[in-house]
């Protein structure tokens, strides 16, 4: 099996156009030098997840345009009761957001989620992610437990 396919050609809110793409495995992708800028952003903002729990196995949905990654979608599939589809991280890069990305990439994750027979996403977002918390809530997803911390 090839390792990246595309899933389709689409055109941004600015009518630009656009490609996505997903790999099977990141290892060895033009996803591992975007994934690592980006979570090294959210490090910076202080919204990186805490826990990380990518695997070799995971996969990505990402979006090229004029041949450049400019947001993408690690996850990886649980084996669980559901194969819960575990978002790992996601991210649209600066200079392209408001263009409808997010919304773009996710569709196309669900349909590939649906196909890898999973039956439920999940994700953890930091309660400061303002921006991360209401996209999610755009697609659908809710909060389903909090988790409580105290530092001292």
């Amino acid at each position: 099996m090839n390792n990246i396919i595309t899933l389709g050609h689409e055109t941004t809110k600015t009518n630009q156009p656009c490609t996505v793409k997903l790999a099977h495995i990141i290892a060895d992708t033009p996803v591992v030098p975007f994934f690592l800028k980006s979570y090294a952003k959210l490090i910076e903002l202080g919204h990186a997840p805490q826990v990380m729990n990518g695997s070799n196995y995971s996969k990505a949905i990402y979006i090229e345009i004029d041949d450049k990654i400019v947001a993408h979608m690690v996850f990886d599939i649980m084996k669980d009761t559901f194969n819960t589809a575990y978002i790992v991280s996601s991210y649209v890069d600066e200079a392209y957001r408001k263009q409808n990305l997010y919304k773009i990439m996710y569709k196309h994750f669900e349909t590939t989620i649906k196909n890898l027979k999973s039956t439920k996403i999940m994700s953890f977002v930091h309660t400061d992610n303002v921006n991360r918390l209401a996209i999610w809530k755009s697609v659908g997803m809710i909060p389903q437990f909090y988790r409580m911390e105290k530092r001292i």
